[in-house]
């Protein structure tokens, strides 16, 4: 596929009132390698249906959030930026460097750029989000819903082998 977009929507009515959450994809790749997402970020959005969501960029590859800093650089080659590069009429490393350049510029920025971490169950998870219920139930304004999306539309590249488990939504612990 080239277009991934997941979303989901809970009831306000299922979580505990005055809490902070956490919300992550658990996902694991099928034989230990997904194609697509290893040097595109994926835009990840949390928050009460009918207002703006919080935004972020994640990586559903080992390593490629924390390789992305000015001291070291991603040094594979992906399939996808090949293709892409061919499309566009441009050398790979041009497109590689591009794709860096747009990232650690993402971060310059302030937006929050964050890659997966190993469970001990074997599968992978992501923090896409936080929100909090307040002690009147949902939202400030009523809302009654909470939204997450996951998606990457806008590289146009293929995507396989990635196996998503379920979102997680967790009660923050207290300091």
């Amino acid at each position: 596929m080239c277009w991934f977009e997941v979303r989901g929507k809970i009831s306000c009515g299922m979580l505990s009132k005055g809490t902070h959450y956490s919300v992550y994809v658990v996902f694991k790749t099928a034989n230990g390698r997904s194609y697509g997402f290893d040097l595109v970020p994926v835009e990840a959005g949390v928050g009460f249906v009918g207002k703006v969501a919080t935004k972020k960029s994640v990586y559903f590859e080992s390593g490629n959030a924390d390789s992305r800093s000015a001291t070291s650089h991603y040094s594979g080659i992906s399939y996808a930026m090949v293709s892409r590069a061919f499309r566009m009429r441009r050398p790979w490393m041009q497109v590689q460097r591009e794709e860096e350049e747009e990232v650690e510029g993402e971060r310059e920025r302030g937006m929050n750029v964050v890659g997966p971490k190993e469970r001990v169950d074997g599968w992978s998870e992501v923090e896409l989000g936080k929100f909090y219920i307040n002690n009147g139930g949902c939202g400030d304004d009523g809302s009654d819903e909470i939204e997450i999306s996951i998606m990457e539309t806008q590289n146009g590249n293929w995507k396989s082998g990635l196996i998503i488990q379920g979102i997680e939504i967790r009660p923050e612990r207290s300091n």
